[in-house]
This record gives structure tokens, sequence and C-alpha cells, in this order.
């Protein structure tokens, strides 16, 4: 009787077993494949994931209030979380000293959702007093050279004499004060020296300077060369050797020292000043002409658009624009060289590709530019900053060519806009109002906003603001907190 009953107990344990056994195995398997139960509806859902990128790369990131106990790589800075529910969340990235990114996301099962731009601001951005002027300077203008140690200063100056306005390089690393250029004016009087500055593309290796005299009653030109920085030439003597009229607009070569493209109302020449020859290009009536890598790009004045090999010497003809009325504003050639910008007075910008076609992108817009990476175009029309996307797009959210999306709303009096070096935020500026502004449409959009004391600003884009007032300038970091 006793053998029975083991037998009975030794069955009912061996299907127990094989049940739990079929069952975990069922739950594992089930598990594996992404699966969870989901508390809230009771039944079993597939999940999905989510991967953030951040900078800085030590943050703090919480999903639905709760703290992410997971850290980047030591060569990364990205998180990737999985077995997500699917449906609404709440995604938060901190640092102390930080402003925080917010967003609400949804998961969906079987899909990662990506952040890969979180960038966060520092509250408090570094500071740094770079230069202060005497009790006999006047701070006018700043302009940066190359990585920073060294900056262009615009100052007006008094003297036994009378005022005068100069241009002074100033070196950050030996605190020494070079005088490039001056000229006595009166005191009410304003040269603009910076403001008009012709440099010699990134390299500052040269100056263009110019302004309107109002003594000869035109556009006057010198040259300055760092190779000679105690010497500044008559360039508007040079000029007169080889053109009979005005020159409406000059700019450096890109690539060929010592020759420069100058544009009167008729042709577009270059100035050899070795050889003392000007090369007198195809452009006949140019309205306006820039240069992007290796070409000229010129428009004429019934809207032809052409480019010039400068390399291979040739002309190719690329659109033509049909405008009753073509009173342009500005040419802006893209990075890559395979797109341009045109600007025309009523706010109506054209966006012309080098296979020829075009497109027009709105009207009563300003301040237009394209991003780094040549994908997206930024701009402000009516009180809002757009984003045109030129190319499709499937980073982080999917973008078609064409698209555009609004980023912010009542921005207010928006007085410049550029782009981050990502290509994926932007910086602006209202006043004494600086924001940093993330691209990323889905949920609402991340700005964050810091006032700097009122002065003349200068900024690139590495997020870089160079404040001058009347006695002082200082370098603002805006992604680097004290």
């Amino acid at each position: 009787m006793n053998q029975g009953i083991f037998y009975k107990i030794r069955k009912a344990l061996f299907w127990s077993m094989l049940v739990l056994f079929v069952i975990a195995g069922t739950v594992f398997v089930v598990y594996s494949f992404g699966y969870r139960l989901d508390i809230k509806e009771w039944k079993v859902v597939q999940t999905g994931g989510l991967n953030v990128k951040t900078t800085p790369k030590t943050t703090e990131i919480f999903l639905d209030d709760k703290k992410v106990n997971k850290k980047a790589g030591l060569f990364s800075n990205e998180i990737f979380l999985q077995s997500i529910i699917p449906g609404d969340h709440t995604l938060e990235v901190s640092k102390t000293g930080y402003f925080t990114w917010k967003k609400n996301i949804i998961i969906e099962p079987k899909m990662v959702v990506n952040f890969s731009n979180v960038l966060l601001m520092p509250e408090n951005p570094l500071k740094e007093n770079v230069f202060n002027a005497t009790t006999s300077q006047e701070i006018i203008d700043v302009l940066p050279l190359g990585d920073g140690d060294e900056i262009l200063l615009e100052m007006k100056t008094k003297s036994k004499t009378g005022v005068y306005q100069t241009l002074n390089i100033f070196n950050k690393s030996t605190a020494g004060l070079s005088e490039i250029f001056g000229r006595k004016i009166n005191s009410s009087e304003n040269l603009a020296l910076i403001k008009n500055l012709v440099v010699d593309g990134t390299n500052y290796n040269h100056f263009l300077i110019n302004y309107y005299s109002r003594s000869l009653g035109k556009q006057v030109y010198y040259l300055w060369e760092k190779s000679s920085p105690e010497e500044v030439t008559d360039f508007s003597k040079v000029l007169g050797q080889y053109f009979s009229s005005q020159p409406q607009k000059i700019l450096f070569h890109p690539f060929e020292y010592n020759k420069f493209l100058v544009a009167t109302s008729k042709k577009i020449g270059i100035l050899d000043l070795d050889k003392k020859v000007v090369d007198y290009l195809p452009p006949v009536n140019p309205l306006d002409f820039n240069v992007g890598g290796n070409s000229l790009f010129w428009i004429d004045k019934v809207g032809g658009l052409y480019s010039y090999n400068l390399i291979l010497k040739s002309t190719t003809p690329i659109s033509i624009l049909d405008e009753k009325e073509l009173s342009l504003k500005e040419m802006t050639i893209s990075p890559d060289a395979e797109n341009i910008l045109i600007s025309l007075d009523n706010g109506k910008i054209i966006l012309v590709k080098t296979d020829g076609s075009f497109h027009t992108i709105g009207e009563g817009i300003s301040n237009v530019s394209f991003s780094p990476d040549n994908q997206k175009i930024a701009y402000l029309s009516g009180g809002s900053i757009k984003i045109y996307f030129m190319n499709d797009s499937i980073q982080d959210a999917v973008r078609k060519s064409g698209d555009v999306i609004t980023i912010a709303n009542k921005m207010g009096n928006v007085s410049e806009l550029i782009w981050f070096k990502d290509s994926f935020h932007l910086l602006a500026r209202s006043g004494e109002k600086f924001s940093f502004i993330e691209l990323d449409d889905r949920d609402e959009v991340n700005i964050f906003d810091k006032i700097i004391d009122s002065g003349h600003y200068y900024w690139n884009n590495a997020g870089e603001v160079w404040r001058s007032a009347s006695d002082s300038v200082e370098k603002i970091n805006l992604l680097v907190g004290e």
C-alpha cells in the first residue's frame, strides 16, 4: 500500500514538474522575443526600445519619473533601454547646473525610438574677460580670428589731435595690441570697418578694409596682409589702374594668392596682381556673384543663373528665374556648392539646385541659411522659426524632401539666427536673449534661454559669444558651464 502511495506521489511530482517546465520554457521564449506583461492592461504585449545620446556624457535619465540606473559606455555617450511597454511615456535628461531636457514620447512594439542629439545648455555659461579698454578708447566692434587667440578690435581713440577710428589686433596670449589701420573721423562718425570687412576665407591672413568716404563720395579700399602687418596698401589706387568704373563687389580668390574677384556693373574680372592683368569672365551685367567650392556663381539682370569653374575655366548655365521684378537682395551658396539660395528684396526665397531645378520656399522670409550638413535650410517667417528639408532624412524622425516644420512660434523680434555646428540645433538672438533650440519637434521643442548683458555681439556655430561693451570684451561659451 505504501508503494502505491509513493508511486502516485512520484507521478504527481513528475507531471507538476513537466507543467512547470513547459510554463517556464514558454515564459522564457516569450520573454526572449521581447514580450512583457502590461500591468495596466493585464495583457502580454511586445515591447519596444529607447536609445538616448546625450551631451554632456554624464547625465541623469528619467523614464516615467524613475531614474534609469544605466550608464553610458567608456567610449560612448549613448544609453540603450529595452523591454519598454508600448504607449505614452515621459523622458527627462538632467544634470546639475544645466537646463533640463524633457519630452513626451511614444514607444511602439518592436521599434526603437532614437534621441541621438540631446544637448543640454548650462544655466551659467563660462565667461572669460578678454580685453579692457583705456579711458581714451571706445570699443565699437569685435571679430575673433581663427581659434580666437587673436581678436580684431574696432575702436574710437581720442587724442590731442582728434578722434580716430582704428582696427587693432589683440593677442590674448601676449596681451599685445597692434594697430593695423586708422583714420581721423568726426566724433559722431562710424566707419563700420568690421561690418564691411572682406576676409580671406577662414585664414585671416588678408583683410580688405573698406568704408564710405564722405569727402570722396565713394567706397574706398585698403589691403592689409599678415605677412607685412605694419603696411596697408591703398587698394582703391590699385583698382583704379585696372577698372574704369567703381567696383560693386570684391572677394578674395578662393585658392590663389594675390588674386581678387572684382565685379563692376557690367563685368566680373579676376585681378592678378602678380601678373598685373585682369582676366574678364563670361558674366555680363551681373546683379551679384558669390563663390562656392571651386566655382563662381552669378545671376544677371534677366534672371540667368550660371557657374564658372575656376580650375577648368568652363561656364555652366544653371537656370533662368522667371521673375517679373528681379530685385536681388542676396545670393548664398551651400557649403557643398550644390544649392543656391536667391533672396529677393520682397522677402521671397528661391532654392536653386545646380541641376537646374528650383523651388520657391516662401515669401516674407528673412535670416535664411544652409545647415552645415547641406541637408536643411533655416529661416524666419511670420515670427516663427521654420526648417525646410532639402533631402530625405531618417535620423531620429523621418523627413521627406520638401518637408517644412515649425520649431518655434512667437519668438519675438529675432535679430539673428544661425546654425549650431551639429546641424540639429539653432542659435537665435532676440535683443539680449540668446536661445539654444533643438530641431526635434516630436512633442514640444526644447528651448533654453539665457540673458546676456547688453553690448555688441559676435557669435559662431560652436556657441561662443563675444560681447563687446564700450570699455571691455568678454567671451561667453553657451555650451560650457562655469
